[in-house]
């Protein structure tokens, strides 16, 4: 190997880059095509996602108690309490300095 060649070889180990094969394309350029949409999200199984669905449901008819999500409405059932409401969109104080002037 020459010298510059196995210098850019050992600057990608230090900088973690990888390089792929001449023959090999990129897989950054193979997810943005919009096609590959589809085979990504048929990735994970659908049971995943139909047990989540069913889990909120048992929660919601009290045969579940999931405490993340009864931490969660309590802090924001406090917020609300508090009047610390989230902002609508377009009220926020980048809009208001706007409107000012």
């Amino acid at each position: 190997m020459d010298r510059t060649r196995r210098l850019a070889l050992l600057g990608r180990k230090i900088f973690g880059q990888v390089q792929h094969p001449p023959g090999v394309k990129s897989p950054t350029r193979w997810l943005k095509k919009a096609n590959r949409a589809e085979a990504m999200l048929k990735y994970y199984p659908q049971i995943i996602v139909n047990q989540n669905r069913l889990m909120t449901r048992m929660a919601a008819a009290g045969l579940y108690f999931n405490e993340k999500m009864f931490y969660h409405e309590q802090k924001v059932a406090d917020m609300r309490e508090r009047g610390k409401v989230p902002t609508k969109k377009g009220e926020g104080k980048r809009a208001a300095k706007k409107k000012k002037k």
